[in-house]
């Protein structure tokens, strides 16, 4: 695969009648940066330009930073009991004034306010901002559990929370064969972004996208 990629070369996938086609443009100077990154030119382990050199001086990974995850009080959000009327009716004018544009609150729903308690004093509030025509997302902000509240906003494009950690699934388009992944793990003062990975191209390789390609993961303990 890489010796065709470093040259003009048909590669083609085959399955059945489909055929997917692999473009080789630029792969040969993408493969060449790699290996100058790596410190691997001329070396047995090059993937362009090998040579005899072994690979003593080739630089070592950088190992994924690490998240401590903390425990929580509550595993999965439920209604925000806790909070009088008028507590709610302040609550959800500071989440939208920290959230501005990117969270359009209806308020029209007063029991879309979602809480869980992460500790003593602080909880983890959640509700409704956007919704588009296949995908929707929510505002995810830590707050104090009475006035004043002083939200701190996590995302408005999650999907989901269980036992310390947010989630947001978006599609890239309705077939869903292209998207994206993030998760927030709560480390017992913030929530940290600690993954984060597209699905590829919207090429229809695979319904849920054909694989995971992460620009951001973490060790989380």
């Amino acid at each position: 695969m890489v010796a065709s990629l470093a040259r003009q070369s048909a590669i083609e996938f085959t399955v059945g009648k489909t055929t997917w086609h692999l473009s080789g443009s630029g792969a040969a100077a993408v493969l060449l940066k790699m290996d100058d990154y790596q410190g691997r030119i001329g070396t047995r382990g090059a993937l362009i330009r090998k040579g005899a050199l072994g690979e003593a001086g080739v630089k070592p990974s950088l190992p994924a930073p690490v998240v401590h995850k903390a425990p929580v009080h509550d595993r999965a959000l439920g209604p925000a009991a806790m909070f009088s009327p008028d507590d709610r009716a302040a609550l959800r004018k500071a989440l939208a004034s920290g959230a501005g544009e990117d969270c359009e609150t209806s308020p029209g729903e007063p029991d879309a306010i979602q809480a869980a308690r992460l500790d003593g004093r602080r909880l983890l509030v959640s509700m409704p901002c956007w919704r588009g025509a296949y995908n929707e997302g929510y505002g995810f902000w830590v707050v104090n559990d009475k006035p004043p509240f002083q939200p701190v906003l996590v995302t408005t494009d999650g999907t989901g929370y269980t036992d310390g950690k947010i989630e947001a699934t978006q599609r890239g388009r309705g077939l869903a064969d292209c998207g994206s992944t993030d998760e927030w793990i709560w480390d017992g003062g913030r929530f940290v972004h600690a993954d984060f990975s597209t699905w590829g191209l919207c090429k229809m390789v695979a319904a849920g996208g054909a694989w995971q390609l992460p620009t951001l993961v973490s060790d989380v303990r």
